[in-house]
């Protein structure tokens, strides 16, 4: 083992060498050598992991079992620390349960320079479990700053960073800056509730199993065009959770590289959703991207940086973007819209939610709609006069450019 190899090697300095001064200086003693202090198990106190050991290849504390913060208890790690694990263990801060009051804090605050590394006791995906911020730990000090989490993921549901969600509606919440998560067997950062995220940026996901990022709706304009998707087994930014509905205008910025793919229905029932030129929106089988209530949607592209939206597959599988508010602006622009109509309503589907009231109000203009199994565009013949439409193109689809319902 790492661990193991590392001990040996400087002990065998110990007695190769024995000349050596105290304190280096070469006048007959011999060098301090500084071990890894083995940490692990419950920690209702503030701990401090100070960085022990100058070489930072060489870690500065063992985990030997799994490390709980909570209590109210704060851990901080200084920068150039090297937490290694051994297998099958894992840190967490908090609670991951209903109730209690089992808060803990994370103040992992590295440097360009002088990162800090939480890694397993051998470099291979899945040797230890990962770091889990718990539903009950929401402080606005949780910070992981110039951060490397590699080689996680040992439980059954794999992660590198997992911020918990619990039934009673806590989140925990985490600041993610300047780091890189690598080599998971999974998923390498997964935000579970509406509030998990407080800043994300300038961070790097590479080689995760599965997908680089995956967080709810509402967070997902935490995203920033920064961070890098490198060969992960999704590239981009996964949200499998629905509703955008905190009455804020939410941007999805375009992402370094990758996309967004949408695993469930995205809908923005209160506030506004804007999307950056540039971006691409993947959308699963089955889904829909729909605006309702009195929110409102802006995805203004151009011509050299247009809005995708298409689905997985090169087949119509996923429904439609629905436009059901009456509020503007609801506006398209240099947008492509391809594989959708999988239920038979068109690409782009609109449709009054107020009866005999005000009708949708929407601008479709310099979109390509192609290859949708159904029209490209639907509305109710009664409120047609509703959405201007310009300068769209159209081709391959199932049925009618325009139809009226």
């Amino acid at each position: 083992m790492k661990n193991l190899n590392v001990i040996l090697a400087l002990l065998a300095l110990v007695f190769i060498i024995p000349a050596c001064s105290e304190d280096g200086d070469g006048s007959g003693g011999t060098d301090v050598v500084v071990l890894p202090e083995t940490i692990g198990g419950q920690y209702t106190s503030d701990l401090v992991l100070v960085n022990r050991v100058a070489d930072p290849n060489l870690p500065d504390y063992y985990v030997d079992e799994y490390i709980s913060v909570h209590g109210g208890a704060t851990c901080t790690i200084e920068p150039g620390v090297v937490i290694e694990f051994a297998s099958n263990t894992g840190f967490q801060l908090g609670l991951y349960s209903d109730g209690g009051s089992g808060e803990g804090i994370l103040i992992a605050d590295g440097t360009a320079a002088e990162p800090i590394t939480f890694r397993g006791e051998e470099d291979i995906p899945a040797f230890w479990s990962g770091i889990l911020i718990g539903c009950n730990s929401a402080d606005i000090r949780n910070v992981m700053n110039h951060c490397i989490v590699e080689h996680a993921g040992a439980t059954s549901n794999g992660y590198g960073i997992r911020v918990a969600h619990c039934t009673n509606g806590n989140v925990g919440l985490l600041s993610l800056t300047n780091s890189t998560v690598r080599d998971t067997r999974g998923v390498g950062l997964k935000s579970e509730g509406r509030t998990g995220l407080n800043i994300f940026s300038n961070n790097q996901f590479l080689g995760n199993s599965e997908e680089a990022i995956v967080v709810h709706a509402n967070d997902v304009s935490h995203m920033d065009g920064q961070t890098q998707f490198i060969d992960n087994g999704v590239d981009g930014v996964t949200t499998a959770f629905q509703y955008v509905d905190d009455n804020q205008v939410h941007t999805w910025p375009r992402l370094s590289s990758g996309a967004y793919y949408i695993d469930d229905n995205i809908v923005v029932r209160s506030g506004a959703l804007v999307i950056e030129a540039g971006t691409e929106i993947v959308m699963n089988g089955g889904a829909e991207f729909t605006v309702r209530n009195d929110a409102y949607i802006e995805a203004i592209g151009t011509s050299s940086a247009p809005i995708i939206f298409r689905g997985k597959s090169n087949a119509p599988s996923w429904k439609y973007i629905g436009v059901f508010s009456k509020f503007s602006p609801n506006v398209f622009r240099y947008c492509q819209v391809s594989q959708a109509g999988a239920d038979g309503d068109g690409a782009f589907y609109f449709q009054d939610p107020f009866t005999n009231c005000c009708g949708y109000q929407a601008e479709i203009e310099n979109c390509t709609i192609s290859n949708n199994g159904a029209c490209g565009i639907e509305l109710e013949d009664s409120n047609q006069t509703h959405v201007t439409m310009n300068d769209n193109t159209y081709s391959g689809n199932g049925g009618v450019d325009i139809c009226l319902i």
